[in-house]
């Protein structure tokens, strides 16, 4: 039989264009098309409203008016009728001064509120990256056992061949054609799969990135990764942007249930009205003059059971709320750390697992390559040569899956530790700053 060589992978891969995308290409396409990612930042400027509205408590009250009067009056003793209008101008201000502390309170929640509404952007930010990056990786993966299934396909058509031209030279049998014939039968479905898998994962990578997959291929293993898993979770701790959200939602909650008891407590206010009173025709004999007026009132107000109990179920209820965020931040450590082991255990499994695989993939090679002479040599048959390449294939798909495993497994730490958003990459997009954004519209009282 004609000896038939596996040309490295590299050789017979899918054809490379000229303007592949890199990694950090295709994540700064993403970070600027990525619905997902647009739907987050109006999630959180949403959120930030809550501060001017909790400012707004603080603001004074002002309202100008204008009233129209005609008086049409008619003695029963009289057949005089007296007839009468005025404008009444006015401008009122209504300025609160203490209301229990609860304004104070609402201002503090919506900040914590704030400050949780940054960690909540940011985790949602690092998880929808590490899905653009998972879209990155299996497009990458199926493309390298696309070009598997290709070099499967050429290698069994040289078989078929050679057994075929054996065969008339009456040094095989039909059955040895035969399972020729099935071995490449099998390489094609298998190829038409591969490419098929190859086909859905360029419509996913278009989908999340908006661009081509351009000959991209498998990335290495992140790098500045921590070395050990004292260091993964200790840096957790300190910068997971979950449980940041966790703990400022706790905080805001406490505050929330300050306010709630700031409406117990009495509450002063201060009102000042200008009045400006014009006849159409004046009378002082009726008590008809032009006249201008100032009135300043100052009101303090003690509830005793102002809104049936409304009042004393909603300090009830904020206080629930409080236990609940306490309760959510404990569970959300617990859950950090658990996550750190676990994926500190997949990167450690992965490293071994390529290695093993590389192993798997060489020793497979040889072993290819040896029961191909043999069978040369009529030790073994075809069938055997057909099943040791089946073999090799299964093991270079192995390593792909494990290189792809060990990738993802890197980029999972570093969502934990808090380095996945776009501006810890350093991605070279228009970051969407939180800070910003909320110094933009904390103090806006006016405008849209």
């Amino acid at each position: 039989m004609k000896k038939i060589f596996l040309l490295p992978l590299f050789l017979i891969c899918v054809p490379t264009m000229s303007s592949a995308i890199t990694l950090e290409q295709a994540l700064v396409s993403g970070y600027n098309h990525d619905e997902v990612l647009k739907i987050n930042k109006t999630d959180f400027l949403q959120e930030i409203e809550e501060f001017p509205r909790a400012l707004a408590e603080f603001m004074p009250r002002i309202t100008a008016g204008i009233d129209f009067s005609h008086t049409r009056r008619k003695s029963k003793n009289s057949s005089l009728e007296h007839k009468g209008s005025h404008t009444t101008q006015s401008v009122t201000l209504n300025q609160p001064i203490f209301n229990g502390g609860a304004s104070l309170a609402k201002l503090k929640a919506a900040r914590f509120a704030f400050r949780a509404s940054m960690g909540k952007y940011y985790a949602a930010e690092q998880d929808q990256i590490l899905k653009e990056i998972d879209a990155y990786l299996s497009c990458a993966a199926t493309r390298e056992k696309y070009a598997i299934s290709k070099m499967s396909v050429k290698s069994n058509k040289t078989q078929l061949e050679a057994m075929k031209e054996k065969f008339k030279l009456g040094e095989s049998t039909e059955t040895e054609v035969a399972a020729s014939e099935e071995g490449l039968a099998t390489a094609e479905s298998n190829q038409s799969i591969a490419y098929a898998n190859y086909e859905a994962s360029r419509a996913e990578f278009f989908r999340i990135f908006g661009v081509e997959a351009a000959g991209i291929k498998m990335p290495a293993l992140s790098e500045g990764l921590p070395k050990s898993l004292e260091e993964v979770l200790k840096e957790a701790l300190a910068k997971n942007y979950s449980i940041d959200q966790a703990r400022y939602s706790s905080q805001a909650s406490k505050s929330s249930e300050y306010a709630s008891k700031g409406v117990l407590l009495p509450s002063v206010s201060l009102s000042v009205r200008g009045e400006r009173i014009k006849f159409k025709k004046q009378d002082p004999a009726r008590n008809r003059s032009n006249n201008n007026s100032v009135t300043s009132t100052i009101s303090v107000k003690v509830p005793i059971l102002e809104k049936g109990g409304f009042e004393y179920s909603e300090v009830r209820r904020a206080k629930h709320q409080t236990r609940k965020t306490i309760i959510a931040l404990n569970n959300t450590i617990k859950t950090i750390k658990s996550q750190g082991r676990a994926s500190w255990s997949f990167l450690s499994a992965n490293k071994l697992r390529i290695k093993s695989a590389a192993k798997a993939v060489k020793a497979a090679e040889i072993a290819y390559d040896g029961v191909q002479q043999e069978e040369m040599l009529g030790s073994k048959t075809i069938i055997d040569v057909l099943r040791t390449e089946g073999r090799l294939n299964d093991a270079r798909s192995n390593l792909v899956e494990a290189k792809k495993a060990l990738v993802l497994a890197g980029y999972r730490i570093q969502v934990l530790m808090g380095k996945l958003t776009a501006k810890s990459m350093n991605l070279k997009v228009e970051h969407f700053d939180p800070e910003a954004e909320f110094k933009r519209i904390k103090f806006r009282i006016i405008g849209f």
